[in-house]
């Protein structure tokens, strides 16, 4: 008699095991099952055992959908496996079988004859790479060797699909990135260049094209920023060659870790001001990071939809590492060119206002923790600053505020983020921001005045300590009496134009308003009104929620917004809460004698003032001079 598959089952749900076990028990003893509920656990089977195939869950618990197979591959790298998902999911269907798995088959719909044929055919497959286990079994003892070899000496090694740019990473370069083993489910050379160091990525990007048209062996030294601060000097050398004599194009390259040498200064080709390379970058990131964050809050309406669920997490997760990483580098820049004089220029300060509340918003949303954001409006239009450093400076301080709330133990549930505009006598003014309901036993509070030399902030207090140095800015704490902190930044600004007093409009400066109605007539007895109230006024018209909520998205700025509460597509509720995401402008409710329980609803939403319909002249005129001054 034959000797049975050894099928390896890793499922974290028991009565899924006593499901598979049963199906494959019924098969006169050619199937063998042994069953855990981690991959961890699983190493212990596969080396007793000799494991012909795995049936993999991919919904382990700690782990995630699409990372599971990944993480497996990583520890069981020529075992054939069959993935089992809760659900049919195209995209992680196409990821699966792109990663090296035989089948994908669904829970709950896995039927005998199936899971019995996709499981011969499998081992069949496997069989034509592998015919020879004891080779296998040498193979993977050279591997072994060459790795720990790799260890000892800090040298990594990878392998790049010139095709696909797909790539393979030694256990070494996990480590030197810092990352756990397996946690990409496919490195790529963009994943590799995330952790070059910004000022010498473009070279070294050159370089892996360079090896790529001449197949010549490249060796040169550069930078790399790991964990988002720590900057390390390494070797790399390249060679381009094809596996095998009609095999793939593949570049093989080597990196080595060489902070604990000292490497000759002429030998490093590195840009002596990485902040004057940095600015453009900085920018980019910015507008990337606003256009990410639209995407995201735009998903999160069709959360309960499965195709969008997997989808909104990917977006959080690329774009949280690509930020903390590029914030970071930004500010150990600017910490170590702290003696330079920054440039400054004119900046719109709306914009600069939408960047501050995008990045608190994600570090908050990351920690899962409510946060509202209140900003009162203000006429300011340009300032004079500079850029990188007022967003740096936010940075760094909004994270040492928010540092540690997890561990606290009397948690925050909730916290406020509120910014408004002081002026003074001397033509400037004062930005000032704060953050409310920080549990004050968090362990979140600063001295600039006492750097402890192995703070794990050094960079963020730096930052800080050097910009109120120069009297850019200074903070101060207060404590409530609900038991918690407020934490508070005053940034000194310059306005260039606008002021936060009640402005006189005029036809340089004009009222923006915009007015969403659906009745055609209602359009143009209000038009009529506003205009015979305001000289100098522009005015836009929509006809439901959806269009005020895109002229927000893509337009200027708006002093005044007036909703409809009852249109159709989108009514002014819905449409207002949206809004509040993209805009500070104060809204007004227009409807005919609104229940209380909608004007609740629209309170709850953001908006702060109503008007009955049909409008009235004097109502009108009251509520424009209230709103705008």
């Amino acid at each position: 008699m034959a000797k049975p598959l050894q099928i390896l089952i890793i499922d974290g749900d028991p009565a899924h095991v006593r499901i598979l076990e049963h199906l494959l028990s019924g098969s006169g003893g050619i199937f063998q099952t042994f069953a855990t509920d981690s991959i961890s656990k699983a190493q212990d089977i596969y080396h007793e055992k000799s494991i012909d195939i795995c049936l993999l869950d991919l919904h382990l618990d700690g782990e995630k959908e699409y990372l599971t197979l990944g993480k497996f591959k990583q520890n069981f790298l020529n075992l054939p496996v069959i993935v089992i998902a809760a659900r049919n999911n195209e995209v992680l269907f196409q990821q699966s079988i792109k990663n090296g798995a035989y089948n994908f088959l669904v829970k709950g719909e896995i039927e005998e004859r199936e899971l019995k044929r996709s499981i011969q055919i499998a081992v069949q497959l496997s069989a034509e790479h592998f015919r020879d286990k004891n080779t296998s079994l040498k193979l993977n003892r050279l591997q072994n060797l060459c790795d720990i070899a790799s260890s000892i000496s800090g040298l990594g090694y990878f392998t790049m699909d010139l095709v696909t740019n797909e790539m393979y990473w030694s256990d070494v370069i996990y480590d030197l990135f810092k990352l756990k083993r397996g946690s990409l489910a496919q490195p790529g050379l963009s994943a590799y260049l995330d952790f070059v160091h910004p000022a010498d990525r473009e070279q070294v990007n050159q370089l892996f094209i360079n090896s790529a048209e001449n197949h010549q062996i490249h060796r040169f030294y550069h930078r790399l920023l790991v964990d988002g601060h720590q900057v390390r000097i390494v070797n790399t050398t390249l060679k381009a060659a094809r596996a095998g004599k009609k095999g793939k194009l593949e570049i093989t390259g080597t990196l080595q870790d060489l902070n604990s040498i000292k490497i000759p200064t002429g030998r490093l080709s590195l840009a002596l001001n990485i902040l004057s390379n940095f600015t453009l970058s900085i920018d980019s990131l910015l507008v990337h990071h606003g256009q990410i964050l639209k995407l995201y809050r735009e998903a999160a309406l069709y959360l309960q939809n499965d195709e969008v669920s997997p989808l909104f997490e990917n977006i959080m997760i690329e774009h949280e590492v690509m930020t903390e990483l590029v914030y970071k580098a930004v500010k150990e820049n600017l910490s170590l060119f702290a003696e330079q004089e920054l440039p400054e220029a004119s900046l719109d300060f709306q914009k600069l206002l939408e960047h501050l509340k995008n990045y608190y918003w994600m570090r908050t949303g990351n920690q899962q923790i409510k946060t509202s954001i209140d900003f009162i409006p203000t006429r300011i239009r340009e300032i004079k600053g500079n850029y990188l450093l007022l967003t740096v400076l936010f940075a760094a301080w909004a994270e040492l505020s928010l540092l540690g709330l997890q561990s606290a133990p009397q948690k925050s549930k909730s916290l406020e983020f509120r910014g408004e505009v002081f002026e003074e006598k001397n033509q400037s003014a004062i930005l000032q921001l704060s953050i409310s309901g920080i549990p004050i036993n968090a362990p979140a509070k600063y001295d600039l005045d006492e750097i402890p030399p192995d703070s794990k902030n050094l960079i963020n207090l730096q930052v800080l300590k050097f910009v109120s140095q120069k009297g850019l800015c200074h903070f101060n704490s207060t404590k409530e009496k609900n038991g918690t902190r407020t934490e508070i930044l005053n940034i000194r600004i310059h306005p260039l134009t606008g002021s936060n007093k009640p402005a006189k409009f005029d036809h340089k400066n004009p009222l923006r308003i915009l007015l969403a109605e659906d009745h055609l007539l209602n359009q143009v007895n209000y038009r009529k009104l506003i205009e015979q109230l305001i000289d100098h006024v522009t005015l836009d018209i929509v006809s439901n929620g959806r269009e005020a909520l895109e002229n927000v998205k893509s337009s200027a700025s708006y002093d005044l917004i007036l909703l409809d509460l009852n249109m159709p597509v989108m009514g002014g509720v819905e449409a207002a809460r949206l809004i509040n995401s993209y805009s500070d402008a104060p809204i007004a409710g227009l409807a005919s004698l609104p229940s209380h329980q909608l004007i609740q609803a629209a309170r709850d939403a953001g908006i702060t003032e109503f008007l009955e319909k049909p409008l009235k002249k004097r109502a009108l005129k009251m509520l424009i001079h209230k709103m705008t001054t």
